[in-house]
């Protein structure tokens, strides 16, 4: 088990997450305008399969 004090000082690193760690932040995507349906899917964990399907447009 990692500490608190472990998590709190661990330095991000390109896709790096320790367990129980989040992130949050922004993303851009550039769409063409003539797109009528847009959907994100968002694959949360790589072991299962699990994802979600955000419908965008």
């Amino acid at each position: 088990m990692i500490s608190k004090e472990e998590r709190e000082h661990k330095q991000y690193q390109d896709g790096e997450n320790l367990p129980t760690m989040k992130k949050r932040g922004q993303i851009a995507f550039l769409v063409p305008e003539e797109v009528t349906e847009l959907k994100l899917i968002y694959k949360f964990d790589m072991f299962t399969g699990t994802s979600a399907i955000f419908k965008v447009k």
